[in-house]
């Protein structure tokens, strides 16, 4: 059980987490970025548009500067996905919700729970990403369907027996309204998968502060660079490394943003960011399970499981360390970087 992990302090803290932060809260927030960038549209209008040129632009390096999610996944999935299968769910007709460029639903193909599936259904607001997934779902030995719409639109006749959400609630503004699109299009007895998501119940947890205290003295003392948790600064250095000016994907959503009258100037990375991960800042902190329980009041949680827990994970960290994450991972801490969930609607 998850009490059995938490020391006293992690089981009062958890006990008071029955919130979640709502889009008037968050939407508010974008503005003072709103009056920066000379914004005229609502911030609804603004997020969304967002959003959406932004992942038009990161839909061709999407794969390279997400590549330590292809490193880190496979185990979180196995796991997750392991934890469910005494529901001895056969034909499974699954919707990969945000589904990107596929990398989430091939990881789950690989699962034990993914040979099951007898239909799998990507949706996705970006034709972009929509139509990598697609060139990749060609090598898949299930039916695919897409679907370049948001959960709202999606026909309430389509119904699954699994939803997958992978590194996307902590995107979402209106995680009532999604989450609750989600409970309609869920089958008696299905499964809500989510993973990847900043880890909020934890976030200020002295253990995994400490964790982190360790590894940045650790690299300070090497002569390896400084490394710390694994932000979308660190992550964009990384793939404009690697690709030089050849794709700048923030240059890119930037012309397109213009060009489209959203912004009047370009917007630095860092804003970019606090509007597609806008439940990721100083006071959100990403996805709290405690107060995803209000939000899903006909589910269960039937597993909770965490990773990352020295802010990063996969090839890069060092063998000391991946030894400690591995051994974190196998006894089911709670109090990693991030998160994954699997909740079960009620029959």
């Amino acid at each position: 059980m998850l009490s059995a992990l938490l020391t006293a302090g992690q089981a009062t803290r958890l006990a008071s987490m029955d919130t979640v932060p709502d889009e008037t809260t968050l939407l508010a927030r974008l503005h003072p970025l709103m009056e920066k960038y000379g914004v005229r549209i609502s911030p609804s209008e603004f997020y969304q548009a967002v959003n959406l040129h932004f992942h038009a632009a990161e839909s061709r390096v999407y794969d390279n500067v997400h590549r330590e999610m292809w490193q880190v996944l496979p185990r979180q999935f196995a796991l997750l996905t392991d934890d469910c299968l005494p529901a001895q769910m056969t034909g499974l007709r699954v919707l990969d919700i945000g589904s990107g460029t596929g990398l989430s639903a091939e990881l789950f193909l690989q699962t034990a729970l993914g040979s099951r599936t007898t239909e799998l259904h990507l949706l996705d607001t970006s034709v972009e990403m929509l139509r990598v997934a697609m060139q990749r779902g060609k090598r898949w030995s299930v039916p695919l369907e897409t679907h370049c719409c948001s959960i709202s639109e999606l026909p309430l006749a389509e119904q699954f027996d699994v939803i997958l959400s992978c590194s996307v609630l902590h995107h979402i503004a209106d995680l009532k309204t999604f989450l609750r699109k989600i409970s309609l299009h869920q089958r008696a007895g299905g499964l809500f998968l989510h993973l990847q998501d900043q880890n909020a119940d934890f976030a200020d947890d002295p253990q995994y502060l400490s964790r982190l205290r360790e590894y940045r003295e650790a690299h300070a003392r090497s002569e390896r660079p400084l490394i710390g948790e694994l932000t979308p600064a660190r992550i964009y250095r990384r793939i404009k490394w690697a690709l030089g000016k050849r794709y700048d994907y923030i240059a890119k959503t930037n012309r397109s943003l213009l060009r489209a009258g959203i912004i009047q100037t370009k917007m630095k990375a860092i804003d970019l960011w606090s509007v597609t991960d806008i439940r990721v800042s100083p006071t959100v902190n990403g996805i709290s399970l405690c107060g995803l329980r209000s939000l899903l009041p006909e589910y269960d949680l039937i597993s909770r499981r965490s990773y990352s827990f020295f802010g990063e994970g996969g090839e890069n960290l060092p063998p000391k360390f991946r030894e400690a994450e591995n051994t974190l991972i196998g006894q089911k801490a709670p109090n990693g970087h991030l998160v994954t969930g699997a909740w079960k609607k009620r029959c």
